[in-house]
């Protein structure tokens, strides 16, 4: 589970959901009031890091992760009980057991690109290089957005300038990388080849 392994998965959703109004509340109330906006993006980039810093580098429970990211979407992608023959961007998991969310009986299909990520994450001999580079796009892309909440924070900028660019170039470099490896064809891709 996400937030908590002691509470259902129900509970779960629900507190993930619950964040992301929360936070998306809080900033399009800073669209009047600053403040506001600044606190929802704190509060966004701080879920996303309790989410994110959960994945651990190990194969045998990536699956359970991605079952949960797809899970999130499962209930969007179910409204009004779609096909796969009418809604082409809908698929079944390829393992005829619906493996590929934490909710099988209540969602029988999902997105295709979902059901094509949990296999990449959890099949076949590529399973552990893709799942090293899908640790490290979680982690480098909660890291950066991190960062730059530091780097655009005003005192920061104004009294460090010489750490403002510093972080400048780190979360470049680690936008760079954590886009790499989320990409089919990646820096990694070409090192490997």
């Amino acid at each position: 589970m996400v937030f908590s392994s002691a509470l259902s998965l129900e509970t779960n959703m629900a507190i993930f959901y619950g964040c992301l109004i929360a936070g998306s509340a809080l900033l399009i109330s800073g669209l009047n009031n600053k403040k506001h906006g600044q606190y929802g993006l704190v509060f966004l980039t701080a879920v996303a890091a309790f989410v994110n810093y959960q994945y651990r580098p190990d194969t045998k429970v990536v699956g359970h992760f991605l079952a949960f990211f797809n899970t999130i979407y499962d209930p969007v992608h179910n409204i009004g009980s779609p096909s796969v023959e009418d809604y082409p961007g809908l698929a079944l998991c390829d393992d005829g057991q619906n493996n590929c969310t934490l909710l099988p009986d209540m969602y029988p299909v999902h997105a295709a690109w979902s059901t094509t990520l949990y296999r990449r994450f959890t099949e076949g001999v590529e399973a552990s290089a893709n799942c090293a580079k899908l640790y490290a796009h979680a982690y480098l892309n909660t890291t950066a957005f991190i960062i730059c909440l530091f780097q655009m924070w005003k005192p920061s900028r104004q009294k460090y300038i010489e750490v403002h660019r510093k972080l400048g170039w780190v979360s470049t470099i680690y936008t760079y990388v954590y886009v790499s490896c989320a990409s089919d064809y990646s820096i990694f891709t070409c090192l490997s080849d």
